[in-house]
């Protein structure tokens, strides 16, 4: 008998599907969360991609740095 009186509680009343005008809205929601973190997940490859590429650009900068002096040194020391 409670659990008849609990259903006709007006605004208040358990609905354990939800209505329709909240399965909407979250469904909204999430859609804008997903679109959201879609754009933040396309920052982030674009920055990852950038970091990747300036940190071959250093690396090959450094080898060159480093194979200089010594093939300058190998050639003087060979001849």
């Amino acid at each position: 008998m409670r659990r008849a009186q609990n259903v006709n509680m007006g605004q208040y009343a358990y609905d354990p599907y939800g209505s329709n005008s909240d399965t909407q809205r979250l469904a909204e929601e999430s859609e804008e969360m997903t679109a959201h973190l879609k754009d933040k997940v396309k920052a982030l490859k674009s920055l990852t991609i950038d970091i990747g590429t300036e940190v071959r650009s250093q690396n090959k900068m450094l080898n060159n740095m480093v194979k200089g002096p010594q093939r300058k040194y190998s050639e003087v020391c060979h001849q």
